[in-house]
């Protein structure tokens, strides 16, 4: 009898659950139908933005009179600055590593939907002069993953734009 009850309260749950309208959000899918990529000074994160607009079957125009908006990437940049130095030894101990890049959407008829904008993304990590080539690999993988944090960035960018039918 007991096996019974908990059969009948595990499948009103389940019913409950599933009647709530509860599901996952989903990554949310781009409203764009063509898109032209201007580059300027910024060529790795264009390809890498063409890439993802591929693969989220937007058609990248051969010009700008072909695509319904245009996208331009300007003047991206990685820097490295030294943060903190120690006191007695005069040895580097924290990095700062600033990838930005300029961003401007609009539609083809040159109507704003982004104003130029700069993004900035900031990494810092402390650096051991005694393994050099691991601060090397560690400033490779944080440039990396700087560089996919900006691609992510701008693709979030475009997905929450609505472009009007004309």
């Amino acid at each position: 009898m007991s096996r019974k009850i908990i059969l009948l309260f595990f499948c009103a749950y389940v019913l409950s659950l599933s009647g709530c309208g509860f599901q996952l959000r989903g990554a949310g899918g781009l409203h764009l139908k063509s898109v032209y990529v201007k580059s300027e000074f910024a060529d790795k994160i264009s390809n890498e933005i063409k890439q993802l607009l591929t693969e989220e079957q937007v058609t990248l125009a051969t010009s700008e009179k072909e695509a319904q908006v245009i996208l331009q990437l300007q003047h991206e940049a990685f820097e490295r600055r030294t943060v903190t130095v120690s006191a007695g030894r005069e040895r580097i101990e924290e990095i700062e590593l600033t990838y930005h890049v300029d961003v401007e959407l609009q539609k083809a008829d040159a109507t704003p939907l982004i104003k130029k904008r700069p993004i900035h993304l900031v990494r810092d990590y402390s650096f051991d002069n005694t393994a050099m080539l691991a601060m090397d690999t560690e400033e490779q993988t944080l440039r990396e993953d700087l560089f996919q944090d900006m691609a992510m960035q701008i693709m979030r960018m475009l997905r929450v734009v609505q472009v009007p039918e004309s």
